[in-house]
């Protein structure tokens, strides 16, 4: 078995549109713009592992990066040897730049550049000529 810290000190982002249950009155739903969904929006944060670190539910309507300052806030306050974050295009713009404004001693936080996507791979990669899915 391998010794590992008990504390996670990188972190991976993202937030997921859901339909709300019957109980979640008006007022806490929203329409998701970008990904054409109603409903409510979980914001959540887990460590390389997939372990939980944080969850913050909302609105359809609030975007990433507003959610994001009060979630970075309480994962501030409760691992606070996080010093890198993976996360997409939402939480880009002034989300970021708060971020290195209060990651002082951490480094490694930085917005990754827009990459080329990916090549799809050959159909004689994927599968070999001559077979059939049954």
């Amino acid at each position: 078995m391998y010794a590992c810290n008990r504390t996670p000190t990188a972190m991976i982002v993202n937030s997921q549109s859901l339909r709300p249950a019957d109980t979640i009155g008006a007022d806490g739903q929203g329409r998701d713009r970008a990904k054409k969904a109603a409903g409510r929006k979980g914001h959540v944060a887990v460590d390389c592992l997939g372990l939980l670190l944080v969850v913050l539910a909302t609105a359809s309507s609030v975007q990433d990066r507003d959610a994001g300052i009060p979630r970075l806030t309480r994962l501030r306050s409760l691992h606070r040897r996080i010093t890198l974050a993976w996360d997409d295009g939402g939480y880009a713009g002034q989300l970021a730049d708060w971020a290195r404004k209060r990651t002082d001693h951490a480094t490694r936080f930085v917005v990754q550049p827009n990459r080329s996507p990916a090549k799809p791979p050959r159909p004689g990669v994927t599968r070999p000529r001559g077979t059939k899915d049954l």
